[in-house]
């Protein structure tokens, strides 16, 4: 099952590998995972020892004792495989837990724990597209009422703040996705993809992709990787500064000490625009939206990814 593989950056010492000051632990190899990774050895440099599941034949107990013995002062865990493994391993050492969805679904309310949401924040993406898309009005998101009718609630009374009606789509079965999509019959100006579990799926992102497609509707998705596969733009996690954040966090920690009680996730500290241009050509919008997509990252001091 796990096991440890060790990425042992430049600039450690051979002798660092007891006592190191940092322990960071990834759920896999996949590219977010080390962007977020490059991003703590930025602010840390030197002085930690990485860890990841992938590939891993061994249990999380079994890796977990070998990290501990090397005496770690804090640990930082990306994704909730890593946070886990790591909460249920110590409570006495801080551990720094990011990437890591809905982190109230998992066993992480602990006063030696601290984490980052990824979660973006609802009312800076619901601007964004009536900023971009001053003429939307109507915006499509599915989502698994099982699993997300509440935030759906949430956004909906933000969305009225902007003149924008959420129009719900229940998706239950991703493999019913192409299905749903076409029952809709309402106008829609838009599609927003919502952090749900089921939007996630490959086949409903794909049938999403599609679907705007062929009705010439633009996307505003979870994240760039959905732009660079066709929609117009997203709004999401920087992964290299939720890195430098994980960290900065951890040596905050180790400076003041573990808080008394246990405390909530935190929201990060910024985010990434991600914009296709070929795609806002084909919908014919491509200058009055990269315009306003700039403007509003300029205002936001958000970086920008663009794709063609």
């Amino acid at each position: 099952m796990f096991s440890p593989k060790p990425w042992i950056f430049a600039l450690i010492f051979p002798g660092l590998a007891l006592g190191a000051q940092y322990a960071v632990l990834t759920d896999d190899d996949l590219p977010p995972y080390k962007r977020v990774l490059t991003g703590i050895g930025v602010q840390l440099r030197d002085g930690y020892v990485a860890y990841t599941f992938a590939g891993a034949k061994e249990n999380a107990k079994s890796l977990m004792a070998r990290v501990l013995a090397q005496r770690p002062s804090a640990i930082i865990a990306v994704g909730p495989k890593s946070a886990n493994a790591a909460g249920s391993a110590t409570a006495t050492i801080p551990i720094v837990y990011c990437l890591v969805p809905r982190p109230e679904h998992y066993d992480l309310q602990k006063r030696n724990l601290v984490g980052i949401r990824i979660e973006q924040n609802d009312e800076n993406q619901l601007k964004l597209i009536s900023v971009v898309l001053p003429k939307a009005k109507h915006v499509l998101v599915p989502f698994n009422p099982l699993q997300s009718a509440k935030p759906f609630d949430v956004a909906r009374k933000i969305a009225a703040r902007f003149q924008l009606k959420l129009i719900p789509v229940h998706l239950s079965n991703p493999n019913d996705a192409k299905e749903v999509l076409e029952t809709v019959r309402e106008k829609i100006d838009a599609i927003w993809m919502i952090s749900d579990p089921t939007v996630l799926n490959l086949a409903v992102s794909e049938a999403l992709l599609r679907f705007a497609t062929s009705h010439r509707i633009p996307i505003f998705a979870l994240n760039d990787g959905f732009v660079a596969r066709g929609a117009l733009m997203s709004y999401s996690i920087h992964y290299g500064h939720l890195g430098r954040q994980a960290a900065k966090i951890a040596q905050q920690l180790l400076q003041d000490g573990l808080p008394e009680t246990f405390t909530p996730p935190v929201m990060q500290e910024t985010a990434s625009v991600a914009f296709n241009i070929k795609t806002a050509e084909q919908l014919g919008v491509a200058e009055s939206v990269a315009l306003a997509m700039l403007k509003f990252a300029a205002e936001n001091q958000y970086t920008v990814q663009v794709f063609q």
